[in-house]
């Protein structure tokens, strides 16, 4: 919680300070900002397309994330790019592709039972976001995503999703709020799973028979800088 407050002030405050508007003022005079406005697509102020990254703060959530114990949150990054599409001054669509590490850390994964070992879960993300200006620059962004899960780390080795029962397709909701300063854009959002991370049922490692639980779900909070191009 105090991650989410903290960006969501720093946004604001990027959006509202006075140094920022005077800033905002000089560069909508330079020869960059003239050529970005030349790129609005149907008339609308709010196109355009980017570059942007920033630092995932991620953990599982839902009542089967309960068997790992001393679970906490696992901080890793995302990158990609965005295009954003002005259906009106108020109103775009923005479609994003983005690389992305989720993952969490648990002390029942350790072999010892007493160290946390990360579990880093690599996807590429395709969010598809409405955005509304609720003022001139500052947005709510929400929309659907899809994720599909191309390599998993354990303990720093490699595993494979097959073995462990993990599901490679994922899906969820993305929400958050979003500033921009002519061609930057500094934002935070939340993104959440609405599918199960394992399917359920038992497996069987090194002779052992293990059992994976149901209602274990991805839950992450981001933090990014975008640059305009």
């Amino acid at each position: 919680m105090k991650y989410t407050l903290a960006a969501v002030g720093l946004v604001f405050l990027t959006a509202w300070t006075p140094n920022a508007a005077h800033a905002q003022a000089s560069l909508s005079n330079s020869p960059q900002a003239a050529a970005a406005r030349n790129f609005r697509s149907n008339g609308a102020e709010n196109s355009g397309f980017g570059i942007k990254g920033g630092v995932n703060i991620n953990n599982i959530v839902g009542d089967g994330a309960s068997k790992y114990e001393g679970r906490e949150s696992f901080v890793s990054f995302h990158a990609g790019v965005y295009a954003q599409i002005g259906i009106s001054n108020r109103f775009s669509v923005q479609p994003e592709v983005l690389y992305q590490r989720r993952g969490f850390k648990s002390t029942s994964l350790s072999a010892a039972g007493s160290e946390a070992q990360s579990v880093k879960l690599n996807y590429v993300s395709v969010p598809f976001l409405l955005t509304f200006n609720v003022f001139d620059n500052v947005a709510l962004q929400v929309g659907p995503q899809a994720s599909y899960l191309f390599s998993i780390n354990q303990g720093g080795e490699q595993i494979a999703a097959d073995t462990y029962r993990y599901n490679s397709f994922d899906y969820g909701a993305v929400g958050g709020i979003e500033a921009k300063l002519e061609f930057f854009r500094i934002g935070a959002r939340y993104d959440y799973s609405l599918r199960d991370l394992r399917k359920t049922g038992d497996f069987s490692l090194n002779g052992i028979t293990q059992k994976v639980e149901g209602d274990i779900r991805n839950g992450s909070f981001q933090v990014y800088l975008g640059v305009g191009l």
